[in-house]
C-alpha cells in the first residue's frame, strides 16, 4: 500500500492530496514526509525538494522550540499514557476505543482549541483572498473553565465575492509562518491563501509596512508561538511593528520575550525563557514515560533549542544574509546543528536520526536513535486504538512495512498479534492478545 492509497483508505480524497502531500510533519511525533526527494546534504536534492523539506522543518522547529509545541505535545503524550492506563485492568476492549480524560486534560484542550483558532483547511482549497480588499480585524473573548480568552477574528472577502469569518490562532500562524520561510529557500513555492499566506496578505492594508518584510514577519509569528493566545499576541506585534516603524525581527522577537512573564498558580510571573526550560523537562519527563527505549535524540535536541542557550539559528540565519534568500551553506550548517528527525519519502525511503550517545565520528550504519522509532510506533498503536478508520489497517504499515520483512497478514486488524514487529513491541505491556478486542 503507498501513501496515497493509505490517505484514501483514510478517506482523504483525490483534492486533498494534492494539496497536502507535498510535505507533511506530524507533530509531537517527529516524523516528517516529502513526496519528492531527501538528502542530509540539501545541495544533492531539488530547490522544490528543498524548499518543502524546510516548510516541514519549520513545524518540526515549532514543535520543540516553542511553548505552544511543547504544550500540546505534553497533552498528546499524557492521552496516550491514559490509553495505557485504562486499557491495562479492562478485559475487554471495543475499537474505536474512547479515552476518559481528566477534568485538567479537558481544561487544556479547550484552551488549546480555542488558542489553535480556525484549521479547516479543506473548504478553501483554490479559493483566492480578494487583496484588493482590507482583511477586518475583531477583538473578541471566549470564556473557558471561567477564565476569558481573547480571540481575534478576521473578516475575509474571497475572489469569488464570498466573505467568511476565520479565527486567528496557532494553526493559521504556523502554517504562514513556515510558508514565509519556504518561500526565502524556494521563491517559486506556490501555496493556497489560506492558511499559508494569510498573515502577510493581513499586513497589506492594515500593517502595509510589515507586508514586504518577511523576515520580520517571520520572527513576530515565532514570538506569537510562546503565548497561549497566539492571535491575539500576533496582532499586538504586527501592531507595535507598525507603530514603532520596528523593521529588525530579531530585536522585536528578543525585547518580546525578555519583557514577558507567565503566571503560574496565582504565583508572581516568571520569565519566559525559565518557563521555556520547565516546559522542555516536562516534556521530556512525560515523553520518557511513554518510552521503552533510552531517551536519545530527542533529548539532545531539547537541549539546543532552550531559549536558556541563547540560539536561536533559525532567526539569526534571518539577518546574515543580504537578501531575501537563505544559502544552502547555512541551512546545511542549521540542520546539521539542530538535528533531523524521522524523513519518509514517497517512495518509503527514510532517514531515522542518529544515536547521539557516540561522537559522530564512530557512528556507523544501524547505530539509529530508537527513541524516535518507538514513538512513532507507540503514536501508530494509539492511532489503531483509538481512531475511526474505513481500513482497519496498522497505521506503521504503509509507513515502513508494506514492502518488508515485517508485512503479515495481521497488519490488518489484529496488528499485535503473528511474528515480532514494531507494534507488537510497543504494545506488549498491555497483553492486547489476551483481552476480548472487536469493532
Amino acid at each position: 500500500m503507498n501513501i496515497q492509497e493509505k490517505l484514501l483508505a483514510l478517506g482523504i480524497s483525490e483534492q486533498e492530496m494534492l494539496h497536502k502531500l507535498r510535505g507533511a510533519y506530524n507533530t509531537s511525533f517527529f516524523h516528517i514526509y516529502i513526496a519528492g526527494d531527501f538528502n542530509t546534504n540539501l545541495n544533492l536534492i531539488s530547490q522544490q525538494d528543498r524548499g518543502t523539506f524546510i516548510h516541514e522543518y519549520i513545524h518540526y522547529w515549532q514543535n520543540i522550540g516553542t511553548l505552544w509545541g511543547l504544550a500540546t505535545s505534553i497533552l498528546n503524550y499524557e492521552m496516550m499514557l491514559k490509553l495505557r492506563e485504562e486499557i491495562a485492568v479492562l478485559d475487554e476492549i471495543k475499537l474505536p476505543y474512547s479515552i476518559s480524560p481528566t477534568e485538567r486534560m479537558k481544561r487544556l484542550d479547550s484552551i488549546f482549541r480555542v488558542g489553535n483558532g480556525f484549521f479547516n483547511d479543506r473548504q478553501f482549497y483554490g479559493v483566492k483572498i480578494d487583496q484588493t480588499k482590507r482583511i477586518g480585524i475583531k477583538t473578541g473573548v471566549k470564556i473557558v473553565e471561567g477564565k476569558n480568552m481573547p480571540i481575534i477574528s478576521l473578516i475575509i472577502t474571497f475572489e469569488n465575492n464570498v466573505t467568511n469569518t476565520l479565527e486567528l490562532g496557532a494553526h493559521i500562524i504556523k502554517e504562514s509562518m513556515a510558508a514565509l520561510y519556504q518561500s526565502l529557500v524556494d521563491p517559486d513555492a506556490g501555496h493556497d491563501d489560506i492558511p499559508y499566506n494569510v498573515v502577510r496578505i493581513l499586513c497589506k492594508h492594515n500593517y502595509p509596512s510589515l507586508y514586504d518584510n518577511k523576515k520580520l514577519l517571520i520572527c513576530c509569528c515565532y514570538a506569537a508561538l510562546f503565548s497561549m493566545t497566539p492571535g491575539d499576541t500576533l496582532i499586538s506585534l504586527l501592531a507595535k511593528a507598525e507603530k514603532e516603524q520596528i523593521t529588525d525581527g530579531m530585536q522585536l522577537f528578543a525585547d518580546y520575550i525578555d519583557s514577558s512573564t507567565i503566571a503560574v498558580e496565582q504565583k508572581k510571573g516568571i520569565s519566559v525563557t525559565d518557563f521555556f526550560d520547565g516546559m522542555a523537562n516536562h516534556f521530556l519527563k512525560t515523553l520518557d514515560k511513554n518510552l521503552l527505549a533510552q531517551l536519545d535524540y530527542i533529548k539532545t535536541v531539547l537541549e539546543r533549542v532552550r531559549l536558556s542557550n541563547r540560539m536561536l539559528p533559525l532567526l539569526t540565519v534571518l539577518y546574515e544574509e543580504k537578501t531575501d534568500c537563505i544559502s544552502i551553506e547555512n541551512l546545511n550548517e542549521i540542520i546539521n546543528w539542530l538535528g533531523i528527525p524521522y524523513v519518509q519519502t514517497q517512495n518509503c525511503g527514510h532517514h531515522n536520526p542518529a544515536t547521539a550517545t557516540k561522537p559522530a565520528e564512530e557512528i556507523v550504519e544501524g547505530d539509529d536513535s530508537m527513541d524516535v522509532l518507538e514513538l512513532i510506533a507507540v503514536e501508530a498503536m494509539y492511532l489503531f486504538l483509538t481512531k475511526e478508520c474505513p481500513l482497519r489497517c496498522c497505521p506503521l504499515y504503509g509507513m515502513m512495512c508494506s514492502e518488508s520483512p515485517l508485512s503479515k497478514p495481521e497488519c490488518f486488524d489484529t496488528p499485535w498479534l503473528g511474528k515480532d514487529c514494531i507494534f507488537t513491541i510497543v504494545s506488549s505491556p498491555l497483553e492486547l492478545h489476551k483481552k476480548n478486542i472487536h469493532w
